[in-house]
């Protein structure tokens, strides 16, 4: 009997042939990717740890190298901030930017800055192939993910009956499991002489992998098991990170017989096979822990049904804490293709195609949230080297990745966020952000990151100048106090949320310049992604949003537990000092508070819509701004300069809702599909 889609998931009747196309499985550290033909599927298995050590990439100077410091090494240009002030001040809004940063980027090189350092990159772990010759035609192929389960099945018929596979990633014991089987049909069946399920399975490699080392090994254990073992190291990054990691994966079969060859493992004739996989990293010096992850997984129970009950336990719970119900009924069944085609080809997006959209969302986020928060592509990569190398891009991709948690009822996925932010590593980082750049106390948040290192060494002597950037600290602050104010968690604020508020607002204080009117001024500033001569310009209007944001909570926090009653009156009298919006000619809300700038709407972010979208500044209690961000809205999207990228339509989603334009916030969502 063919496959059916769950009543939360995916049906597919059509192989993928590309991982991009691939389903996917995850409890929040370890995942797969599951794609390719009935008779040769590729498993790729994923771990949020696997991030390849540093490594330079360009302005790079003359001499030896040492990444370790490279990746440390924040310049001190906060001495420079009354010259970049003067040069803005009297050159204007871009052109004294573009000279002010050529200015910071001559004593960043004296200094031996190397220029925008990309994280090591996110990587795929091990790549596994499964080779299963089919018995004449195949027919009834589907696919399915099941959002409650988290199992990703694939199934078809051929002559010698009805083959299934099945993968999960369990939470409550950590490894991947997958189990192969045959049921016997009419054609070919030979009673008590095993399934008849042959099957090879071999690691593969991928292309650009950067490693000394990639040891790939295949043992018997048993007469009808065995082991895949393989060893990767890395050929570059500092000492303090360089190493690599292990995949080990167990596989055991019932009935027929197995054997080692070319490397891998083959098997004869069983009805079932099981696999349980599971990857480590290691640190330089370090041995790879390959006896540890066996003795883990031969303890696991040799049960498929046993195992993806526990698992379904623990990752139900939490998906089945809302839900999404437009009235799709029997459309649930229709393949995910045919409903995407029917959007793309008449325009109609149905009941069934959103309520999936909801849920596969709800799905992602808790199957990649785990130790860390979801990387760039979540916790899936199928490939060595990501065009974006998959780092944690903090002034966007991040916040509005987590920002749903809260709604979908799942705080408990915002704790890897507060600690990945909060943690006395990264604050000691982003202290130095503070003092190195600005001479400031508190801290700054950079626009790109890793997981165990937040320096601001992401910009160079064109690439813009997000080293400026300042609202990302406040921008995070927001959704942890939405977290307190779903939760009511009162010790997350006093004893976590209100120091890590405290120390942002400390950052302001320093950073802002009073002007002769006596309103404070942000500079120098950028505003996300404006280029330097696309723009730049003091005062962004996320800037200045944020920040009151962050001062406005921080009053009602302290006022709240009665904390730190000295200082509210300083920041109350900071807020009232913050810099008034302006709208421009165009009569929209301009991206910088500055009379006569010039905005530039073809760009891919709203970030200036922020008291909008995410504080709610802006609303129809504030009519004339809220006619402005309505202009600026219709604007941007009339600009175009979306490029495709998921986060503007988002934004922009999210503006529409926040303007009361259903119709428009449904227009950018039918952009995304």
């Amino acid at each position: 009997m063919p496959l059916c889609s769950p009543l939360h998931g995916l049906l597919s009747r059509r192989p993928s042939t590309t991982w991009e196309n691939g389903f996917v499985t995850g409890n929040g550290t370890l995942g797969a990717i599951i794609f390719g033909q009935p008779e040769h599927e590729v498993v790729i298995g994923n771990d949020s740890r696997l991030f390849l050590p540093l490594k330079p990439e360009s302005e790079k100077l003359p001499g030896e190298f040492d990444p370790l410091a490279a990746r440390r090494f924040v310049p001190d240009i906060a001495h420079l901030l009354p010259e970049v002030r003067a040069i803005i001040r009297r050159e204007g809004s871009p052109q004294g930017y573009v000279t002010a940063q050529a200015r910071v980027w001559e004593e960043a090189k004296r200094q031996g800055y190397r220029g925008y350092q990309y994280a090591g990159n996110y990587h795929a772990g091990f790549k596994l192939h499964l080779e299963m010759p089919t018995d004449g035609p195949v027919v009834d192929y589907a696919r399915t993910t099941d959002f409650a389960t988290g199992e990703v099945v694939s199934a078809w018929q051929d002559d010698g009956g009805r083959l299934e596979r099945k993968w999960f990633s369990s939470r409550p014991h950590d490894a991947l499991v997958g189990v192969m089987s045959r049921t016997p049909g009419p054609v070919r069946f030979n009673p008590g002489q095993g399934g008849g399920l042959n099957a090879s399975l071999h690691f593969g490699t991928f292309a650009d992998l950067s490693l000394t080392a990639l040891e790939s090994s295949a043992t018997l254990a048993g007469t009808t098991g065995g082991w895949l073992i393989q060893i990767a190291r890395y050929d570059h990054g500092e000492a303090e990170g360089k190493g690599g990691y292990v995949s080990v994966i167990r596989v055991a079969a019932r009935k027929g017989s197995v054997r080692v060859t070319d490397g891998g493992l083959h098997f004869d004739s069983p009805d079932a096979v099981m696999l349980f996989m599971k990857i480590r990293p290691f640190a330089w010096g370090e041995t790879p822990p390959v006896d540890a992850l066996q003795s883990e997984i031969e303890v696991l129970p040799r049960d498929y049904d046993q195992l993806l009950a526990a698992q379904a336990k623990v990752h139900g719970a939490m998906f089945a804490r809302c839900s999404l119900d437009l009235g799709a009924g029997a459309e649930h069944d229709t393949p995910i293709e045919d409903l995407l085609d029917r959007g793309q080809k008449d325009g109609v997006y149905s009941p069934a195609l959103s309520e999936k959209l909801y849920d596969v969302c709800r799905y992602a986020v808790i199957s990649s949230t785990g130790l860390y928060p979801p990387g760039g592509k979540g916790l899936w990569i199928g490939q060595w080297q990501d065009e974006w190398n998959t780092i944690y891009t903090m002034d966007v991709n991040l916040e509005l990745v987590t920002a749903s948690v809260l709604s979908a009822n799942l705080p408990e996925l915002m704790q890897p966020l507060a600690d990945f932010l909060m943690n006395e590593r990264i604050m000691a980082d982003c202290r130095e952000n503070a003092r190195k750049i600005f001479g400031a106390r508190g801290i700054q948040v950079p626009q790109t990151r890793w997981p165990d290192c937040s320096v601001n060494i992401a910009w160079g002597p064109t690439i813009s100048c997000g080293q400026h950037w300042t609202a990302g600290a406040a921008w995070f602050s927001s959704l942890f106090y939405d977290y307190v104010l779903y939760t009511g968690d009162r010790v997350f604020l006093r004893e976590r949320l209100v120091p890590f508020m405290k120390e942002v607002a400390e950052f302001y204080e320093d950073y802002l310049t009073l002007e002769p009117s006596g309103i404070y001024c942000f500079s120098p500033a950028w505003s996300p992604e404006n280029g330097l001569l696309a723009g730049a310009g003091d005062n962004p209007a996320m800037d200045i949003a944020a920040c009151k944001e962050l001062l406005t909570n921080l009053v009602a926090s302290c006022r709240e537990l009665g904390l730190h009653a000295a200082e509210i009156p300083r920041w109350e009298e900071m807020i009232r000092r913050l810099p008034p919006y302006v709208i421009n000619a165009d009569g929209a809300l301009a991206e910088w508070a500055l009379p006569g700038s010039v905005d530039n709407y073809s760009h891919r972010h709203a970030s200036h819509l922020y008291p909008v979208w995410r504080s709610r500044e802006i609303t129809g209690a504030t009519p004339e701004l809220f006619r402005a961000a309505r202009v600026a809205t219709d604007r941007r999207i009339a600009a175009g300069g979306e490029d495709g990228s998921t986060h503007g339509f988002l934004i922009l989603a999210l503006t529409e809702a926040m303007l009361g334009n259903g119709n428009g916030a449904w227009a950018q969502f039918r952009r995304m599909l």
